[in-house]
């Protein structure tokens, strides 16, 4: 979650305890009913400001929904990003997968353990094409009357 969304749920939810401040005030007849409604014709424009604002706000910032479909996006295009990718984008790719020394022993690279994230996308990826490639469940042994 943004730093602007926190601040401005942070307001909302001072100006809502503020005017509930006043109800209980008035309640316990320490306040004049009239303060309580100045208090709230003040506020109350104010929090309609605010949650317009809210939710003016990018997809991104939204939520973490957001968030997380951006990163599995880039991160099932990460071979296209490689490939096309400089140098130095092409050595942050392998970092970020890679998190611990990979070592290249002349014949093939070996490490001792792999981006959890990217481990599970790409089990669950191989997993879904082993499926689409299946030959047809229907096919049974039994003759066919």
């Amino acid at each position: 979650m943004g730093s602007g969304r926190r601040q401005i749920i942070k307001q909302i939810d001072e100006l809502n305890h503020r005017i509930s401040n006043t109800r209980k005030i008035v309640s316990e007849e320490k306040l004049d009913p009239e303060d309580q409604k100045v208090t709230k014709a003040e506020c109350l424009p104010i929090v309609a400001a605010l949650e317009k604002k809210l939710f003016e706000l990018p997809e991104q910032e939204r939520g973490i929904e957001g968030l997380l479909k951006r990163g599995v996006e880039k991160l099932m295009a990460i071979d296209k990003t490689y490939v096309r990718g400089s140098i130095e984008e092409k050595r942050i790719i392998i970092v970020s997968i890679f998190p611990e020394k990979l070592t290249f022993d002349g014949t093939q690279y070996r490490t001792t353990r792999i981006n959890e994230a990217v481990g599970r996308i790409y089990t669950t990826s191989l997993h879904f094409s082993a499926q689409k490639n299946r030959k047809a469940d229907n096919i049974c042994c039994f003759p066919v009357w």
